[in-house]
């Protein structure tokens, strides 16, 4: 299962693929980069305040979760040039 709790998918484990592209493809993948630091940032700030004891937002992290799950489509759809 993924981070997104979904099977399967780019973030899968199934190891780095090459997607096809040029300078479009980087930019869109940096892009997911960007996106994806942020999540795991947030992330982080929730499990050291769940480790301190404090309330954890269930919130944000369905937000995470979802976020995680739009990068991981959007990959996927860079991956296969749009086609399912």
């Amino acid at each position: 299962m993924d981070p997104a709790g979904r099977g399967g998918g780019y973030l899968s484990g199934t190891g780095p693929r090459r997607p096809a592209g040029g300078p479009e493809t980087a930019a869109e993948l940096a892009g997911l980069r960007q996106q994806l630091a942020r999540v795991g940032n947030n992330v982080n700030q929730l499990a050291r305040a769940a480790h301190r004891g404090a309330d954890v937002d269930v919130a944000a992290l369905e937000e995470a979760r979802g976020v995680l799950g739009r990068i991981a489509d959007a990959a996927e759809a860079i991956e296969t040039g749009g086609q399912s």
